[in-house]
C-alpha cells in the first residue's frame, strides 16, 4: 500500500509541479520542492504508525519530482552557441557532411 502510494503521489507530482516550473521562477520551486522532501523524508524516519508513513510517502514522492525540475532548469542556464557550419548528426556511412545536412 505504501509503494503505490508513492508511485501515484510521483505521478500526480510531474503532472501538477513540472509545468508548474513553467509558469514561476524554477530556482524558487526546486528550493521549495527540496525543503518540502526534506521535511518529508524527516516525517517518515520518526513515523510512529502506518498513516504517518502513507501520509509522508506520498508527500515524498509528490516532492520527488524536483529532478525533473532540475533538467530543464540546467539546459535554461547553459548558454551554448553552436559554431557556423557545425553539424549536429553523424554522416551516414558512405555519404559527404553536404549530403547529410540535406
Amino acid at each position: 500500500m505504501i509503494v503505490p502510494a508513492t508511485q501515484l503521489a510521483y505521478a500526480a507530482g510531474l503532472f501538477a509541479l513540472v509545468p508548474l516550473g513553467d509558469m514561476v521562477d524554477r530556482r524558487r520551486l526546486i528550493v521549495g520542492q527540496f525543503v518540502i522532501l526534506a521535511m518529508a523524508l524527516t516525517l517518515m524516519a520518526f513515523a510512529h504508525g502506518t498513516a504517518m508513513v502513507i501520509a509522508a510517502s506520498v508527500a515524498v514522492g509528490f516532492t520527488a519530482t524536483v529532478a525533473q525540475q532540475i533538467i530543464p532548469f540546467a539546459a535554461l542556464t547553459c548558454h551554448c552557441e553552436f559554431p557556423p557550419g557545425w553539424i549536429r548528426v553523424r554522416p551516414i556511412k558512405g555519404r559527404t557532411n553536404e549530403e547529410a545536412e540535406i
